[in-house]
């Protein structure tokens, strides 16, 4: 299944030819794709799509959408596509009147859908991270901060979603209220029990972090990949480059791995990217064997590590792209059972915008 932002039109009017959102599925028997077709009912502006496929064919898209074309709020849609066609677009619900954006799905075997977002609380001000689950009906979305911490006066952003063969959901977010930086921290649900762990760390670097992305193998264990900044050093001052401790930028990409018995390792840097600033995308993936695959962008790179089950540490990184390549973005990774990866990327060539895909197998 593939979904994509189609539009906006050429009127200039994102109301009156507001983009949509399409998806397009890969017949594996005939080996070709179907016409595309469009998920999206409402008609505002729709964007930030996610989709998540499990091994019988059935799929999972969210995405937001204006409410009713000229609303102010931005809300969150789903459909499901179960035995080969898609069901009724669904609204999930919101926890009031706030922005809702950037969905983030994942789904089981067993059909357990699980969809998070992070939403703008107007009363206080905030951000939230948001989850609900679908079991035959979507549940209520639950604020997923420190209970000690709901207190309206730290965000939770960037949620990110997996889960397991049992239905048990690993959460991660960043998080602002345990110290003095940005922290990642995570939240497992216990399909056993029914109930959600409190909020811990997952990381102890001493800076700013974002963009954190998690994946959960076979074998319970999870992988996380995030983001992390860098401040000026004092030699850095001593060359000219800004005041000790000020924020250089968003410059390391680091992973840390959840064994099976729920315990943090320590994080490991991948790559230092100080000469590159803005934001690495990060992805992560993992293969049946508990392989381990990251994947990420900076200005003009492409780059890859992968973790080796064998030897229990991660190889590379190993840069993908052309040297300064130009116009580099969205980065993507699959990655099979038996290990095969495929990352893709935009990169601008001959002053167009080209789709370019990389393999390890």
């Amino acid at each position: 299944i593939a979904v994509w932002v189609a539009g906006p039109g050429t009127t200039g009017d994102v109301f009156a030819d507001p983009s949509q959102i399409k998806s397009a599925h890969f017949n594996g028997v005939t080996k070709t794709w179907e016409a595309p077709t469009r998920l999206d009912t409402q008609t505002g502006p729709a964007d930030t799509p996610d989709v998540a496929i499990d091994a019988d064919g059935d799929a999972i898209v969210a995405w937001t959408q204006l409410e009713d074309g000229v609303g102010t709020y931005q809300r969150i849609y789903v459909d499901r596509y179960v035995d080969g066609s898609f069901q009724t677009v669904e609204e999930i619900a919101t926890q009031g009147d706030g922005q809702a954006q950037y969905p983030q799905v994942a789904l089981n075997d067993a059909g357990q859908i699980v969809v998070v977002w992070e939403e703008l609380n107007e009363t206080d001000d905030v951000w939230m991270p948001l989850v609900s689950r679908y079991t035959g009906t979507w549940s209520a979305p639950l604020d997923l901060r420190p209970q000690d911490s709901q207190d309206g006066y730290h965000w939770g952003r960037e949620p990110d979603v997996a889960i397991d063969d049992t239905g048990d959901i690993t959460v991660v977010f960043t998080d602002d209220e345990l110290s003095v930086d940005v922290s990642v921290l995570t939240t497992v649900y216990d399909q056993t029990g029914g109930t959600w762990s409190t909020s811990v760390p997952a990381e102890s670097v001493s800076a700013p972090v974002t963009n954190p992305k998690i994946v959960v193998d076979r074998n319970g264990v999870a992988t996380l990949v995030f983001q992390a900044a860098e401040f000026v050093t004092a030699q850095d001052q001593i060359d000219g480059n800004g005041f000790e401790g000020e924020l250089k930028n968003f410059a390391d990409v680091y992973a840390a791995r959840r064994s099976a018995a729920g315990v943090w390792s320590t994080q490991v840097r991948l790559a230092n990217l100080v000469a590159s600033a803005g934001r690495a995308e990060p992805e992560v993936r993992a293969d049946e064997q508990g392989n381990a695959f990251a994947f990420w962008i900076a200005p003009g790179k492409v780059w890859t590590s992968r973790f080796a089950i064998v030897s229990g540490l991660w190889v590379g990184p190993e840069s993908l792209a052309e040297d300064d390549a130009v116009g580099v973005s969205s980065p993507d990774l699959a990655v099979s059972a038996s290990g095969n990866a495929f990352g893709s990327w935009v990169q601008q060539d001959a002053g167009k915008l080209h789709l370019f895909v990389g393999r390890y197998d």
